[in-house]
């Protein structure tokens, strides 16, 4: 699935470091590619940059999307071989992330820096890289909004009751949504409110605004 040369990169294993003006006081480390599946460029093919690593983040391989991502320190930097987002803010959330995906569970996080996109972890099965996706996120409210949940370690019902909430339900229109009752719902809006440590539902309306958009 990712190639093992590249022209624009001048030598095998990829020799491409990101900028240092992106990356903390460790020294840039080279980017490898990896031939997960045979043929010429096949994962080069793909608009969206997806990139193969081992468990505790070691880079082992990305396609040409992903690879001038890398090129330019934009979402994703290589520190000492291993890739770590380029918001730091994401750095401590990024180690649990990539534990959860070797354990087979999804997970998804948005970065504020330079565009915003979002990072898709992937669990590749046993013994297999864990795949991250970068996705541009200029359609991806649903994305911010399952990110602002994860970061908030709402559940599966706030989450939903969150989503019709951005969609301008008020609770009495959720409870409709969800055929629960409206004391259901405004349980739940109070679990998200603590969750959140925001001061009520107009508050996290509000900040919903600011950060899912």
């Amino acid at each position: 699935m990712f190639t093992s040369a590249s022209s624009e990169l001048h030598a095998p294993p990829l020799p491409v470091t990101a900028p240092s003006a992106r990356v903390s006081p460790n020294p840039p480390s080279p980017i490898p590619t990896h031939a997960a599946v045979t043929g010429p460029d096949l994962a080069d093919l793909i608009d969206d940059p997806w990139l193969a690593l081992s468990a505790d983040g070691v880079l082992l391989g990305a396609n040409r999307a992903a690879r001038r991502l890398l090129q330019a320190g934009d979402t994703l930097v290589l520190e000492r071989g291993r890739v770590v987002p380029a918001d730091l803010r994401l750095r401590v959330t990024w180690r649990a992330a990539l534990d959860e995906a070797r354990a087979g569970r999804r997970r998804l996080l948005w970065s504020r820096e330079a565009e915003a996109r979002s990072l898709s972890l992937q669990p590749g099965g046993a013994n297999a890289p864990v795949l991250l996706r970068v996705g541009d996120d200029s359609t991806g409210r649903l994305r911010r909004l399952w990110a602002y949940a994860q970061a908030h370690a709402l559940s599966a019902q706030e989450t939903r009751v969150l989503e019709a909430l951005a969609d301008g339900e008020s609770p009495a229109g959720v409870a409709r949504r969800h055929q629960v009752g409206i004391s259901t719902v405004r349980t739940q809006i109070r679990g998200i409110v603590t969750k959140a440590r925001v001061g009520g539902m107009r508050e996290l309306l509000a900040h919903m605004a600011r950060v899912v958009g």
